[in-house]
């Protein structure tokens, strides 16, 4: 649960980062210093800037009076005031604050939306108005319902007072009302404990974690009863038979001296039914700190990687539109796996194969696709090394390679091979029927990832540029996080 909840934070985050970029280029076409003034090339620049990221939803520039001066809406901007909206009231009085909220009840179109603004402030620190660009609530209720699965579980998203932003799944009537505070420990920056739900009552588990960057707060929660569905079943069934003991003693008492006997034949039968049940019991809890801590591990590894995506991203990106499409792409390959996992569960780790067609299924149909190999499990951060080489080539197959052609194919297979010690799983990538590929002049963040990814496994990726298309030759040796699946 801590694992998703970082996850979703980091998501949200970079969704606010991206706001705060489209600001800044927003504030660069204003006259510095004075009250912003609507123009029509300033509503195309927001036209343009709102089609460059499909989360955004709208994007509103209105003066110290919260007058709409402009927005990417209509032009010219509709007579609207914003003046007891917390977006607007909230930068009034303090112009260093970034505001994040929920936005219901839309005056201009029927969508709920995530705003987010900013003061615009002159040089001598006069207040002149602010900047607001909403974001689509969808673009973080959709990442929480891949990350639910079929997982009976709740994900939560509040701003950093703990007033609740989305929730997945929707609650009856919404959760606006809703505070973190009544059920979540705030004080503390991240957590993982117990407590009863504000919407239905029961009993449930969740981890929470505020984010290091902006004022929010992503929590994942599951109800008791759901976790422990399954032992609560094991429990029936001692319930069951220790009844039905104790109904024969009662019997037996009435057959006299035999009594007694039976009556302590059926106690030692009962106690010895729950001590196996209490080791059963303590042996899941140590395997639940266990997973627990492999998740707290998982996830640092995780968290570090996407980090070192966005600095990447950003850094390589030419415009907002290249940075919001390749950080997207790759996230969402990260998720794929991470999702991947999640439903295999901790210890059964992900096939190969599901999560190569997991990577090649959003684009490509599999009559153009030819994945095959041999059994092969991945878990920890080998699933995830291995997820972005994968999603590096497919990237790089859509955009430039045989999958950009219509009649182009992809050929995918593995083996391990078992003549060099440790043995080595050998994947061949080939791309047949594309455009003419040659040795680029440079290598991109792309080549980077593939050069790194699988360094840390002492594995490698080799790419050659043959005349019929491009192959890729991986390799990975056979550790504890790859190995031969017990079952196909």
């Amino acid at each position: 649960m801590s694992a998703l909840s970082i996850v979703l934070s980091d998501y949200v985050d970079r969704l606010v980062e991206i706001t705060d970029l489209v600001r800044r280029e927003t504030a660069a076409a204003l006259p510095a210093g004075e009250s912003p003034v609507e123009t029509r090339a300033l509503h195309d620049l927001l036209v343009g800037l709102v089609a460059s990221s499909p989360n955004i939803a709208d994007i509103w520039i209105g003066n110290a009076f919260a007058d709409a001066v402009a927005t990417s809406r209509v032009y010219p901007a509709p007579g609207l005031n914003a003046a007891d909206r917390d977006y607007f009231k909230a930068v009034r009085d303090d112009p260093t604050a970034l505001h994040i909220g929920i936005l219901p009840d839309n005056r201009f179109i029927d969508e709920v939306t995530i705003t987010t603004s900013r003061a615009l402030v002159a040089p001598d620190g006069r207040f002149l108005g602010f900047i607001q660009v909403s974001l689509r609530a969808d673009a973080v209720r959709d990442l929480m319902t891949r990350l639910r699965g079929q997982q009976q579980l709740t994900l939560w998203l509040f701003d950093g007072q703990g007033q609740s932003l989305l929730r997945a799944p929707n609650a009856p009537g919404g959760v606006q009302d809703v505070t973190a505070g009544d059920f979540l420990d705030l004080s503390v920056a991240s957590g993982l404990g117990g407590a009863v739900s504000p919407i239905d009552g029961k009993d449930y588990v969740y981890g929470w974690v505020r984010s290091s960057r902006h004022d929010l707060v992503t929590a994942v929660g599951i109800s008791l009863d759901a976790a422990l569905a399954g032992w609560r079943g094991d429990m029936l069934a001692v319930g069951t038979a220790a009844g039905s003991m104790i109904i024969a003693i009662g019997i037996a008492g009435f057959a006299g001296v035999r009594a007694a006997k039976r009556e302590e034949e059926h106690t030692r039968a009962l106690q010895a039914t729950v001590t196996e049940r209490t080791a059963g019991l303590t042996e899941a809890l140590a395997e639940k700190d266990l997973l627990l801590a492999e998740m707290r591990h998982r996830v640092k590894n995780a968290f570090a990687t996407v980090q070192a995506i966005h600095r990447q991203s950003a850094r390589h990106a030419t415009d907002l539109a290249s940075y919001s499409a390749e950080f997207d792409q790759r996230l969402q390959s990260l998720s794929t796996v991470q999702i991947l996992l999640a439903e295999a569960g901790a210890v059964e780790a992900v096939q190969l194969h599901d999560l190569v067609g997991a990577e090649l299924s959003p684009y490509v149909d599999a009559s153009r696709c030819d994945v095959d190999g041999d059994p092969i499990r991945l878990s920890g951060k080998a699933a995830l090394a291995l997820t972005l080489v994968i999603h590096e080539l497919t990237t790089n197959a859509v955009k430039h390679g045989a999958l950009s052609a219509e009649w182009g194919m992809l050929y995918v297979d593995w083996i391990v091979d078992r003549k060099v010690e440790p043995a080595l799983l050998r994947l061949t990538w080939r791309e047949v029927g594309g455009p003419p590929v040659r040795q680029p002049d440079r290598h991109g963040f792309g080549m980077r990832i593939l050069e790194r990814a699988l360094r840390n496994f002492r594995g490698g990726v080799t790419i050659r540029f043959e005349e019929y298309g491009l192959v890729a030759d991986v390799t990975l040796p056979i550790t504890d996080d790859v190995a031969p699946s017990r079952s196909v």
